[in-house]
C-alpha cells in the first residue's frame, strides 16, 4: 500500500462534464487500485501503514479499457462511416462491396505477416494512449 501524495487527478469535471486536473492532493493505491483520495494531508486510520511517496505534482490518469477491439484488419472504413452520416442504408453500402463484407475481403488480401505487424502497431498505439487493456476480437 502507498500513500501518493502531491498527485494531479485527471477526471471529468461534474459542472462541465469536460476534462479536467485537480489540484495537487494525496491518495492511497492499493495493489493496482486506488483505494482512496483525499483533499486533506492525512488518509484515515485504515491507511496508517502505507508507504508514502510524493509525486511531485505529476498527473494520475485512469486506465482505459479497450472491451471491443479489432486490430487485425485491413483497409479502411472511412468512406462508410460518410456514406452513414450521408444517409446511406448498412444494406446499400453492403451492395456496393463496402462495410463490413468489404473490411473482410481487403483483411484477407493482406499477407499473413503483415497482418500481424499491423496488429503489433495497433496494440502499442493502443498503449501509448492510454488503453490498460485491449480485448481483440477473433473472428474464427
Amino acid at each position: 500500500m502507498r500513500l501518493l501524495s502531491n498527485a494531479r487527478l485527471a477526471r471529468i469535471d461534474g459542472k462541465s462534464a469536460h476534462y479536467a486536473v485537480s489540484e495537487p492532493m494525496p491518495l492511497v493505491k492499493r495493489g493496482d487500485r486506488i483505494a482512496w483520495i483525499g483533499a486533506e494531508d492525512a488518509p484515515p486510520d485504515d491507511f496508517a501503514g502505507a508507504v508514502p511517496h510524493d509525486l511531485g505534482g505529476r498527473t494520475v490518469t485512469p486506465g482505459l479499457i479497450d472491451c471491443h477491439s479489432h486490430i487485425v484488419f485491413g483497409g479502411d472504413r472511412a468512406r462508410e462511416f460518410e456514406m452513414r452520416l450521408e444517409g446511406v442504408s448498412y444494406e446499400d453500402i453492403a451492395c456496393n462491396g463496402d462495410g463490413r463484407y468489404g473490411i473482410t475481403v481487403s483483411t484477407r488480401l493482406v499477407p499473413t505477416p503483415s497482418r500481424w505487424s499491423r496488429r503489433n502497431r495497433r496494440i502499442l498505439q493502443r498503449k501509448l494512449h492510454l488503453s490498460t487493456m485491449t480485448k481483440p476480437r477473433q473472428r474464427r
